[in-house]
């Protein structure tokens, strides 16, 4: 045993000590070897026991010098961590995490029950303080999230669920259509509508409404039916002056209503009004949903805000498309004199050209004046339009976006715990009390109408020793 070289030592241990010595070992791999080694040697020579352990302490140094030293010559960097390492302390640990459950059926502000009239007790949209102060917190991730599929999809707070009808000659004469706060799909948007319009025909005295919704089943697109032999009829799905002059719900938007979702979208619009209206002519006459499908909305995401009351992270997480909100001051090129010939550049839509204007014999204007005002004024129009569509508001404090599965059945859970999102702080913090909130993916603070969600999160501590 005295006369092995190193190779031959390393194949004694690989062989009684099961470690392969020609990859990558510890020094407690060497240890256990040599144990194993020794009971081995041992039970051959059972009289020798001394040289053996001799023979084995030898051996175990000269792998590990070759392991670790590479030559007494060469020195051999060594990391150092600065802790100290004793019986309270056996782990090198920097940080540690704990856990926060919030669970919405814990908010404090459980009543009254939430409702139009009473909006301070929505389950998606409470603050809570903790029961113990988290100190020293230096980040913070969302491990899982439950949200029971509960929220509707047509709402009088999102103002998606009502349009109003007129009658062309008596425009005094009119009915509004609503639906109540629901979850539909084509078949009860269009189910609802028609009982609507029947109720109003028979209990209200509104003999000149007899209009049929109905989808055509090779397009799939609205069609909408006067069956009225004498009254000609205006459906207003938006108009801007109507509904400023009724008060009506200031949440709803060209683009966010219930024509829009039906696929009725021929928008007329100027400098000052943003309208989408429909004459129908009696005896069996119809519009139909030309420009898109029935496109019944469906939550895509749902934005989780948390706001720890700490000012220690960049509050605007999340970048969003916005409207351009530039008002261009147009020029004054010429005095304005009264003339029955003027002719208004406001007149002019998306799509015409200037030929008609640049034609004029008497025109003041220069073609590239003309051309200029003609921006302006269509700018103005664009304008006006944000004003009344539906637009992203970019949230604070926005912790995650996750994306809904609509596949789950209304009452069903919606489940998630892959959420890789967190939220780190420039430096250690102490988060005391907690406001959360649910936003759809329209900005509208989801409604779970009495259920509750729970959403789970670990924060992480720095470990003091």
């Amino acid at each position: 045993m005295e006369k092995m070289n190193l190779n031959e030592i390393k194949k004694l241990f690989i062989k009684h000590g099961n470690c392969n010595l020609y990859k990558d070992f510890t020094f407690q791999d060497v240890e256990d070897a040599k144990k194993k080694v020794y009971y081995q040697l041992l039970k051959e020579r059972p009289s020798d026991s001394e040289n053996i352990k001799k023979f084995l302490d030898n051996a175990a140094n000269e792998i590990l010098e070759e392991k670790f030293m590479m030559g007494k010559d060469k020195p051999v960097g060594v990391v150092v961590k600065n802790t100290v390492r004793d019986n309270l302390n056996p782990d090198y640990k920097n940080t540690i995490k704990r856990i926060i459950n919030l669970d919405s059926q814990y908010r404090p502000n459980i009543y009254p029950i939430f409702s139009e009239t009473s909006t301070e007790t929505n389950e998606c949209d409470y603050t809570v303080h903790l029961s113990e102060k988290l100190t020293n917190v230096v980040s913070l991730q969302i491990e899982n999230v439950v949200i029971p599929y509960t929220f509707y999809n047509i709402s009088k707070s999102q103002g998606n669920n009502f349009f109003i009808i007129e009658q062309s000659s008596d425009p005094t004469q009119s009915a509004t259509i609503e639906l109540p706060d629901g979850f539909y799909d084509t078949d009860k948007i269009i189910s609802g509508i028609n009982t609507l319009i029947t109720y109003q025909r028979t209990n209200n005295g509104k003999s000149w409404l007899n209009l049929t919704f109905a989808k055509v089943d090779t397009t799939n697109k609205m069609k909408i039916t006067n069956n009225s032999t004498s009254d000609d009829v205006i459906v207003y799905f938006f108009n801007s002056t109507l509904l400023m002059k009724a008060n009506i719900n200031n949440n709803i938007t060209f683009n966010n209503n219930l024509g829009w979702i039906m696929g009725f979208r021929d928008i007329i619009t100027d400098d000052t009004s943003v309208d989408f209206s429909y004459e129908i002519k009696n005896s069996n006459q119809s519009v139909t949903a030309e420009a898109t499908i029935v496109s019944v909305p469906m939550t895509k995401y749902i934005s989780i805000v948390l706001n720890d009351f700490n000012n220690n992270q960049a509050n605007g997480t999340v970048v969003q498309p916005k409207n351009d909100t530039l008002f261009i001051k147009p020029t004054t090129h010429y005095n304005y004199q009264s003339n029955k010939n003027n002719k208004c550049l406001s007149n002019l839509k998306n799509g015409e050209t200037l030929t008609e204007f640049i034609n004029e014999e008497d025109r003041v204007l220069t073609k590239a004046q003309l051309y200029s005002r003609l921006q302006v004024n269509r700018h103005a129009e664009s304008l006006n339009q944000q004003t009344f569509k539906l637009d992203c508001i970019t949230k604070n404090n926005v912790l995650a976006i996750i994306p809904i599965d609509n596949s789950i059945p209304f009452g069903g859970y919606y489940f998630n715990d892959k959420i890789k999102c967190n939220r780190e702080y420039h430096g250690p913090v102490e988060i005391e009390k907690l406001q959360v909130q649910l936003y759809n993916d329209k900005g509208f603070l989801l409604n779970l109408n009495g259920n509750n969600w729970n959403m789970t999160i670990t924060t992480e501590h720095l470990y003091k020793y």
